[in-house]
């Protein structure tokens, strides 16, 4: 069953049927797991809790999902509190000893390396018997990387023993059989073995999780981590964009219906040239429902990121290019592995950059993606080459690609060529300034504060310094809430931190918002200032309540996405589901660690 058919069951669920049998949770949440779809996971298990708090499954399936996307120590934090009635669980204590393998990753310390290799010596003794093979190899490869020769011989040739001694093998008795060659040195005999686990076609997240334990062994015995890669391929992530079909009274070609076929042809080539299962798009009628169909025939996923409600994108993006695109429209809509429909509206459509936002969000989504199972992202445009109708076309979502140091496959509507453009060589994400329009509509990142109504806090009763933060481009006090608006996410992210430090531990209850979207400046004669106008400033407000109840950090989903095309991971900050307001519907993230990582989203 693919990611498509289990969203489909989630979204129809009947919470009053569900809460009534755990396993419909359970169930559904490991399916995901299983395909790395770890954020629907999250919510499915967060769902189930609610009503069956002490399920292992769902404990489990939770803490796992939570150490994937980035927080290990919540991941912990959860099996902690569980620890109790999880004592004698055996997937406990081995996913306890994977989340301190985790951390071990994450900070190099040696003693949670240590505890990592205790907990699945525990596991292992609590399951014993055929059961055990998978504790123990990695008892065998921690105790190799951690200086402890003799035991990991010791369990390696345990566990080679017995899983060689099968004729037949599943894939993990396979990937254990040479992961437990691999620390005894047999290189060779393990890239066999590796060979034919890879041959029992394993889900993305199962080939990942070998993959970072055979890097890490080649390294120890002195190879090259990456000697293997051939044989754990994961194919890449594919972000697609480009023009729609031409309109009968356009005046000059550019992708017209003739060309069609040829582009299919062109891009299917590609998708079976890269062995490509995960897309990102647009739905418009042209190149992207061309690309969601070939990638759909080829038996991939896609994940459609739509700028408004799909109602209104139809109108202003399908439409135009015949009935026939309509239909093959809600088709793509019906058969997508995800939908993201931004919450913005036809107000901030109209009012311009939504389009360039859009292809932000779409950027955004699958760098964010490609990074989770460590793959390359490969960006594919249909592009004739010129600049566009207006801001946030194709050539500009080819501009962010390249200046987000990736590789676009350019395919031409008018010709037969397809041609690969390298990365542009700046250093420095496009600062949202660039994107200012002569009528005040730009892109930015929002950071709101929000205190108590009651406590009436003004900017002077902090160390707020009034000469604004680096990228800061505009604010606003408004009784207990302070607006500031930045030019880049980053800006918007160093600021909250300085700001954090600033203000410090004693200012008692205090919500932070970052979000992210088109806005309009305006001049308010009325007031004697300027105001920022959008549906990203209500969003910002309702996010940062939220925030208030609990004395928060959140971020929206748009923030976390434009903050990945600018560079950022921000590891910090964890999945905390989807939240529905006026706004729309759209996902919530929670800062758990003040900090963020700078990555270079082409390299891999």
């Amino acid at each position: 069953m693919g990611i498509a058919e289990l969203k489909r069951i989630w979204d129809a669920r009947l919470r009053a049927f569900w809460r009534l049998d755990s396993k419909l949770y359970s169930t559904l949440a490991g399916l995901m797991v299983e395909r790395s779809e770890n954020f629907a996971a999250i919510e499915i298990c967060a769902e189930g809790l609610s009503f069956f708090p002490t399920n292992p499954d769902l404990v489990l399936y939770l803490a796992l999902s939570l150490a994937r996307t980035g927080s290990p120590n919540r991941a912990f934090e959860l099996l902690n509190s569980a620890r109790g009635w999880l004592e004698n669980v055996p997937d406990a204590w081995t996913l306890r000893a994977r989340i301190y393998k985790d951390l071990w990753k994450l900070t190099g310390s040696s003693q949670a390396l240590e505890q990592s290799l205790q907990e699945y010596e525990k596991a292992a003794d609590i399951r014993k018997g055929a059961d055990s093979y998978y504790p123990e190899v990695n008892v065998a490869t921690l105790a190799a990387l951690g200086g402890d020769r003799t035991k990991a011989v010791q369990y390696a040739t345990k566990v080679a023993t017995q899983l060689g001694a099968l004729e037949q093998r599943d894939y993990w008795q396979a990937g254990s059989l040479a992961e437990a060659l691999l620390v005894l040195g047999r290189i060779e005999e393990a890239r066999s073995h590796y060979s034919s686990a890879m041959k029992l076609a394993p889900l993305p997240a199962r080939r990942l999780t070998t993959r970072q334990q055979a890097r890490l062994l080649l390294g120890h015995l002195g190879e090259d981590p990456n000697a293997f890669e051939d044989v754990f391929r994961i194919p890449p992530v594919v972000c697609a964009t480009g023009h729609v079909i031409d309109p009968q009274e356009r005046s000059h070609a550019r992708f017209p219906a003739s060309r069609e076929a040829s582009v299919r042809r062109r891009i299917q080539m590609l998708l079976e040239r890269w062995g490509a299962r995960h897309g990102y798009s647009g739905a418009a009628g042209g190149a992207d429902l061309i690309f969601v169909e070939a990638l759909r025939a080829l038996g991939g996923e896609s994940t459609l990121i739509l700028p408004v409600d799909r109602q209104t994108f139809c109108e202003w993006s399908v439409v135009g290019s015949g009935r026939e695109w309509v239909e093959r429209y809600h088709v793509a809509l019906a058969k997508a592995s995800s939908i993201v429909e931004l919450p913005f509206s036809r107000e901030d459509l109209e009012a311009g950059n939504i389009w360039d936002f859009g292809n932000r969000m779409i950027l955004g989504n699958a760098l964010r993606r490609a990074s989770e199972l460590e793959t390359p992202l490969n960006v594919l445009a249909v592009w004739d080459g010129n600049p566009g109708d207006g801001r946030g076309g194709t050539a500009d979502m080819v501009a962010l690609a390249r200046n987000c140091r990736l590789d676009v496959y350019i395919i031409d509507p008018l010709g037969e060529d397809t041609v690969e453009l390298s990365p542009l060589s700046r250093t420095a994400p496009v600062s949202l300034n660039e994107l200012l329009n002569g009528d005040g509509s730009r892109i930015a990142a929002g950071m709101f504060l929000l205190f108590p109504t009651l406590s009436r806090r003004h900017p002077e009763d902090f160390s707020i310094q009034a000469e604004g933060f680096p990228g800061e481009f505009h604010r606003v006090a408004l009784d207990s809430q302070f607006r500031f608006y930045f030019v880049s996410a980053t800006s918007a992210l160093a600021a909250m931190v300085r700001l954090r430090k600033q203000i410090g531990p004693t200012t008692g209850a205090l919500g932070i918002a970052l979000t992210a979207g088109p806005v309009i400046v305006r001049n308010m004669p009325s007031v004697s200032r300027n105001d920022v106008q959008g549906t990203m400033v209500f969003q910002g407000s309702s996010l940062a309540e939220r925030a208030l109840e609990a004395s928060l950090i959140l971020a929206s989903g748009e923030f976390i996405a434009l903050a990945a095309t600018e560079g950022m991971r921000l590891e910090g900050f964890e999945y905390n589901g989807r939240v529905s307001s006026r706004e729309g519907t759209y996902a919530v993230f929670r800062c758990v660690r003040e900090e963020a990582q700078e990555t270079t989203p082409g390299a891999r």
